[in-house]
């Protein structure tokens, strides 16, 4: 019954059964809650450790640490402030503490993180490279494996590409010749680090201001920014002029290519 009373035992040996019932009752439910709440708890504490399992889908991965993590994260949240939350799985060595601060430093992504060495294949399921919607390798900093940064982003790339093959990879390195090895792993591109010094120190002195243009279009702070579109279907087929005259007319943006992805 509902407890109202509306039906009571009345013998003794139902009083016994009845007060027994209740007894078992209570003790059920507190065990029941208990069980409910240690699960939440265990999961929030390997969620803290980088030990559970990530389920999120379309995340980007980033693999490794080093000093431009903060800024690649910033990146990614000033794109995605007019968006819906990015998704975002970090999968490094550093410690829980360290990574907690940069956890709630950017409202605009749904971070997650998954502790351990990123050319683990265990690690990348872990972190379900699977379902990403592309994964980015950068050096690290500090290497716990023995192995140069870019050696071990070689092998990340291939453990990578072992398990979800059709996953775009892109990959940061430190030296322009292991630029073959990557592409011969199937990297989907290779960024070289420092690749464009020789550019921006030549162009101001014998181009100034061409630089300072292409800094401030790099520079995610800045009002000016590189975007890509989809290109309206009435101009299909009509003459990049057209095209151009229009976007500069109507919404004071300069075309500077077209680009079409296979």
């Amino acid at each position: 019954t509902v407890g109202y009373g509306d039906k009571a035992p009345i013998t003794g040996i139902g009083r016994i059964v009845a007060s027994l019932t209740i007894i078992s009752s209570v003790v059920l439910v507190s065990l029941f809650t208990a069980t409910i709440s240690s699960l939440f708890v265990a999961r929030k504490l390997k969620e803290s450790q980088g030990l559970q399992n990530i389920t999120l889908k379309d995340h980007i991965l980033i693999c490794g640490w080093n000093s431009k993590v903060d800024n690649l994260l910033a990146r990614l949240n000033s794109s995605s402030k007019k968006k819906n939350s990015l998704p975002v799985v970090l999968v490094n060595d550093m410690l829980p503490e360290k990574i907690e601060s940069i956890l709630e430093a950017f409202p605009n992504l749904e971070l997650k993180f998954t502790r351990g060495d990123h050319s683990k294949e265990a690690i990348l399921e872990r972190a379900n490279v699977k379902e990403a919607r592309a994964v980015i390798i950068l050096p690290d900093s500090v290497n716990s494996t023995g192995f140069p940064n870019d050696d071990k982003s070689l092998f990340s790339l291939i453990a990578i590409k072992g398990i979800s093959p059709k996953t775009k990879v892109f990959v940061n390195i430190m030296d322009s010749e292991n630029s073959q090895p990557m592409k011969r792993a199937s990297a989907d591109e290779v960024i070289i680090s420092d690749q464009h010094i020789d550019f921006f120190l030549a162009n101001h002195i014998i181009n100034p201001g061409t630089a300072e243009l292409t800094l401030d279009l790099l520079n995610g702070n800045s009002e000016n920014d590189i975007h890509r579109i989809e290109i309206p279907e009435i101009f299909i087929g009509k003459s990049f002029e057209e095209l151009f005259i229009y976007f500069k007319r109507e919404k004071n943006i300069t075309i500077i290519g077209i680009v079409k992805e296979e």
